[in-house]
């Protein structure tokens, strides 16, 4: 979990560390070098977003330590449900820019519908937003459908937008003042037997593997979880014969794939020295490519995104 005391993210120090992984990603996999450096701006550009957003004390919104374990406790993620105030004024551009970035890919004519829509405001940027904050996969795809809009490439911008939001939301969570009340929080973090991240409800992007001690790491709000037991992130599977990792290249030992026949989920394992900043852990999801193809080819997928009862249906 991060626990750093300070609200405020050298975003300078970030850049700097972003750079010298997407530097180690194109030596290692020259044939992502396309996709990196789209990366490249896409993150560069959410990192400036969270220093913005950092310095105008944004997202308003706070909750109780008390709040915030009952619904640990519960096993419901602490910012799914929850009346959150967005700063869409801030968010909207972002959108935009995102979408002209993207406009640079091979996706150019479905990012300038999408363009198109945004500025008619046929989907609502407010709406939108709010959508990808509650991990509300559902309510987003069946409203690209109807306008007639790819449903992965409005999920990818609404998430692109959101997620400074999610991260600087999630640091005002977990940086009590007082260590009573950081104390409770790890208490309910330590006992979390709900699905996904504890804070926003995304599945991890994969798991950290450091001092022979697995975190799960969040692509989306950019905090660490453990489970008490080595274990499926998507359903809980641990029996033998149901639950395996495996290590597709010996030579690279510290990469492996964590595989469950129950839901036929996989996960991938990286071996760490140092934590991973959360903006960066995309940079480590896209560098490990290969896992993905080995997993897809043996039949494992990654979930969707679940609701929870009260979440809309469409946006």
């Amino acid at each position: 979990m991060n626990t750093n005391k300070s609200r405020t993210t050298d975003c300078d120090a970030l850049v700097r560390v972003a750079e010298a992984k997407w530097d180690a990603a194109i030596r290692d996999h020259p044939d992502l070098e396309v996709a990196i450096t789209l990366q490249r701006r896409l993150i560069n550009r959410s990192i400036k977003l969270i220093s913005e957003l950092e310095s105008l004390g944004l997202p308003n919104w706070t909750m109780s330590t008390d709040q915030i374990c009952i619904k640990l406790n519960a096993g419901i993620p602490i910012l799914r449900g929850e009346n959150i105030s967005l700063p869409v004024d801030i968010l909207t551009p972002a959108l935009l820019d995102f979408c002209n970035e993207l406009a640079q890919s091979d996706a150019k004519e479905a990012v300038s519908h999408l363009i198109d829509v945004l500025q008619q405001h046929r989907i609502d940027p407010g709406s939108l937003v709010a959508a990808s904050l509650a991990r509300n996969q559902h309510a987003i795809r069946t409203t690209s459908v109807h306008i007639g809009l790819s449903p992965d490439l409005v999920w990818l911008v609404a998430e692109l937008a959101t997620i400074p939001a999610a991260f600087v939301l999630q640091q005002k969570l977990f940086e009590p003042s007082k260590k009573s009340k950081l104390n409770s929080i790890h208490t309910a973090m330590a006992n979390w037997n709900g699905k996904g991240c504890p804070a926003c409800g995304s599945w991890p992007a994969l798991a950290e593997i450091r001092c022979e001690h697995r975190d799960l790491r969040c692509s989306f709000c950019g905090i660490s979880w453990s489970a008490s037991i080595l274990k499926c992130a998507y359903c809980g599977g641990h029996e033998h014969g149901i639950f395996e990792i495996i290590m597709p290249d010996r030579e690279k030992s510290i990469y492996q794939i964590e595989l469950c026949k129950n839901c036929q989920g996989y996960l991938k394992s990286v071996n760490v020295t140092t934590t991973t900043p959360g903006p960066l852990i995309a940079i480590t999801d896209l560098a490990t490519t290969d896992l993905d193809f080995t997993a897809t080819a043996r039949g494992y997928v990654r979930p969707e995104l679940y609701l929870i009862n009260g979440e809309n249906s469409c946006i």
